[in-house]
């Protein structure tokens, strides 16, 4: 509504504009500066509206990028970068990824307020990805639980990354 508001100003200004032009002496030059403020602002109003409308487009498309990008990792496991656990029918699953082989791995399980619920130890594991599940059915509200990976191959501690989801 605004814009129709603004074109037909920006049409009338234009219409008096050109009436006072061929109705002025030529012999006087055109310095109102009234008439030349008014020009400027036209065009600004004009140049947002523009604007605004760039921005929507960008906007749209941007909204249809992600909903492609997330139609297609339906049916997919996807693994992102956390500390956070995943809770499903009493248990609790979550992976992480080991920088080289460690000949000891340990998962400390802490709750919201950080206190260390349970360790569970998975022994010694390869490099790559690797999950873990943990007996989560004495656990009422699984909010805010996370999970540290320990991994040590003799006493040189081996680089790892937490991981929210299950590994495919």
């Amino acid at each position: 509504m605004a814009t129709q508001n603004d074109a037909a100003s920006a049409d009338r200004f234009l219409k008096l504009l050109v009436a006072q032009m061929q109705n002025q002496d030529p012999l006087i030059r055109w310095t109102t500066r009234r008439s030349r403020r008014r020009w400027r602002r036209f065009s600004t109003v004009d140049g947002i509206s523009q604007l605004n409308g760039t921005v929507k487009s960008l906007n749209t498309q941007f909204v249809q990028m992600q909903t492609l990008q997330g139609a297609s990792l339906v049916g997919r496991d996807v693994t992102v970068a956390g500390n956070q656990l995943a809770f499903s029918d009493g248990k609790a699953e979550a992976g992480f990824e080991l920088a080289g082989s460690a000949s000891s791995v340990s998962v400390e399980v802490r709750n919201a307020a950080g206190h260390l619920v349970d360790t569970v130890a998975l022994g010694a594991l390869g490099s790559g990805r690797h999950g873990f599940d943990w007996d989560a059915s004495g656990v009422a509200d699984p909010t805010g639980y996370t999970f540290k990976v320990s991994a040590s191959q003799g006493t040189a501690a081996v680089g790892r990354h937490a991981a929210d989801a299950r590994p495919p």
